[in-house]
């Protein structure tokens, strides 16, 4: 699958709306993203498969009210074979304020992690926490391809959209930082 082509094709139509919220620090992260992608999305598809949400958010999940409860995701149209991990990245990266995320990211992929190890599942935890990451820096691609609809979108989606597309950028800015986009650069199908 191709998504630099996707990206591109949206971009311009999105950025109308995401402008807003790109700063000069974040801007070569956004304009590098359509390169890796393809590549972004090679390493993920090499992770342990499972039945993914596709949409994991904190507005999907349905929590019990006690500490430890149970957790129960909804919405579950867009369900589909793929990486566990894309949907642990989803569910941290967009639920949470970046700032509880990275407090809390490494702590959460060992326990996802673990709970594979338990199933008898192997996921070294450096590959879950790069997987992770990048996982994460994708949240980006989805605030793209989501905001190409913004004239049309509700006062309600609007102001969530305030909220999460911000997250979206700073996992990008941290996968950026952490050498993500040019150490996969040119470096087809690799991890």
């Amino acid at each position: 699958m191709r998504f630099g082509g996707v990206y591109a094709s949206q971009f311009a139509t999105s950025m109308r709306y995401l402008e807003r919220f790109v700063d000069d620090a974040i801007r070569p992260y956004v304009d590098r993203y359509g390169d890796v992608a393809t590549r972004w999305y090679g390493r993920l598809m090499a992770a342990p498969q499972t039945l993914i949400h596709n949409d994991a958010h904190g507005a999907n999940a349905l929590f019990e009210r006690r500490s430890g409860g149970a957790v129960a995701m909804i919405d579950w149209q867009g369900w589909q074979p793929g990486p566990g991990i894309s949907d642990i990245a989803r569910l941290i990266t967009i639920s949470l304020a970046p700032e509880r995320r990275r407090a809390a990211e490494d702590a959460l992929v060992a326990d996802y992690v673990a709970a594979l190890a338990s199933r008898g599942i192997e996921y070294p935890l450096a590959d879950a926490l790069a997987d992770y990451r990048i996982g994460s820096g994708w949240q980006w691609g989805w605030a793209v391809v989501f905001s190409r609809r913004a004239p049309l979108w509700s006062a309600g989606t609007r102001e969530l959209m305030h909220v999460l597309v911000p997250r979206a950028i700073e996992a990008l800015r941290d996968a950026g930082d952490g050498g993500l986009l040019s150490a996969l650069e040119g470096r087809a199908g690799s991890a």
